[in-house]
């Protein structure tokens, strides 16, 4: 029996360069939830360097690929991102918050 997983992390993996708003207008809309496949790498987004991240990413594939996982969600803060982005096997929704409580 595959386990379905559930990881939940305050650093997304995925940020985004532009805003949700200005990814519809870019693409004339998307399919929800945005295949990540369908942007550009660089120009719409970039994946978030070193850290808890950079760690659990390769270890969640490894788990998919080894058929112990068939599915993950990953839920993030992402102030900027889509509510829901797909790689692959691993949908991630991000959370955003109102200005106030985020401390910069």
């Amino acid at each position: 029996m595959k386990l379905c997983l559930c990881v939940n992390t305050q650093t997304p993996l995925v940020r985004f360069k532009v805003s949700y708003e200005e990814l519809l207008e870019r693409y004339g809309g998307l399919e929800e939830p945005i295949k990540l496949e369908k942007l550009v790498e660089g120009h719409d987004y970039y994946y978030s360097p070193g850290g808890v991240t950079a760690m659990l990413y390769p270890m969640l594939r490894e788990l998919i690929e080894e058929e112990i996982v068939s599915s993950v969600r990953w839920v993030s803060l992402n102030h900027n991102a889509p509510p829901e982005v797909i790689d692959k096997e691993i949908c991630f929704y991000h959370v955003q918050l109102p200005s106030a409580l985020i401390s910069r």
